[in-house]
């Protein structure tokens, strides 16, 4: 049932409600005057037995029945009354259903409107899952790139590292034609260098130490990173030598105090004295470059 349908039910029931209001005023009315008859009849005969009472018993019955048209008068009022609230009722039913009517359209219209709104939410929604999987995508292609410049990376690593080897083996034939001039110029040839000590001769750990300067003090100490813990004692040779921004030979130094983690050293290369001003925290040490 719709609603036009359930309000033509509820304006039924009220009219049949009033309709059977007045049938009950009615049947009371007629009840009423009906017993108002019987009395008068009663009366009458009152009047016939009794002469002298006639006069009263006729008094009596005419004011009851100016009291019994009072009393029809009012209901008549009453039911006018009650016709005049009936249709003041019917006029507020009217202005309800009209805006019961009025607050459906409302609601159509606002149904309509919230379906609308659905409809662009779920578009939405399926434009942003579009660019949240081309996001994702992007993310997969770019981890892709990360993994395939990592492994160039590790390449251009090993690269580095073999670069790095092959400067250490020129810095080693380097040092060793470096010795090699220098006992020249020495005027020292064949056995004979063995037999003649050289203050500056090189004296390398028997162990492989690898390591880098800390402290750069005067014009010929420095301290480096590596100490007895790691094969070093004092009177021990180290090469000095950069890899960047050139690969270069820095010469070496001798250790003249070693402690458990650090030792001091000595520059004791007979180099370039330029070449040894430019030392630096972070140039690298090796026992390496030289074989005993």
């Amino acid at each position: 049932m719709n609603t036009i349908g359930k309000i033509l039910v509820i304006l039924n029931f009220l009219f049949a409600v009033i309709v059977g209001l007045l049938i009950v005023l009615t049947a009371a009315t007629r009840n009423k005057l009906k017993q108002k008859y019987d009395e008068v009849e009663i009366q009458a005969k009152i009047i016939v037995d009794g002469h002298k009472t006639t006069k009263e018993i006729v008094g009596r019955v005419a004011g009851d029945n100016v009291q019994a048209q009072k009393e029809l008068d009012k209901i008549k009022q009453d039911l006018a009354d009650k016709q005049t609230e009936l249709k003041v009722s019917k006029d507020l039913f009217d202005q309800k259903e009209q805006q019961y009517i009025e607050t459906l359209r409302i609601k159509d219209t606002t149904v309509e409107a919230i379906k609308t709104a659905k409809e662009r939410l779920t578009k939405e929604i399926d434009f942003l899952n579009g660019v949240i999987k081309e996001r994702e995508n992007s993310i997969v292609a770019l981890e892709a790139n990360v993994k395939t410049f990592r492994i160039i990376a590790q390449n251009q690593e090993a690269n580095f590292k073999t670069a790095q080897i092959r400067n250490e083996n020129l810095l080693e034939q380097l040092r060793g034609i470096s010795g090699k001039l220098a006992r020249y110029e020495a005027g020292v040839t064949g056995t004979d260098a063995a037999i003649i000590r050289n203050p500056n001769a090189p004296n390398p750990p028997s162990v492989l130490v690898n390591g880098k300067i800390e402290i750069v003090s005067g014009s010929d100490l420095v301290q480096i990173n590596q100490g007895t813990d790691h094969g070093l004692e004092k009177d021990h040779t180290l090469d000095m030598y950069r890899l960047s921004p050139d690969a270069r030979y820095l010469g070496m130094v001798r250790i003249i105090d070693a402690n458990t983690h650090t030792s001091v050293g000595r520059i004791v290369a007979a180099g370039n004295a330029a070449l040894r001003s430019q030392l630096k925290v972070g140039d690298l040490v090796t026992s390496k470059l030289t074989s005993r």
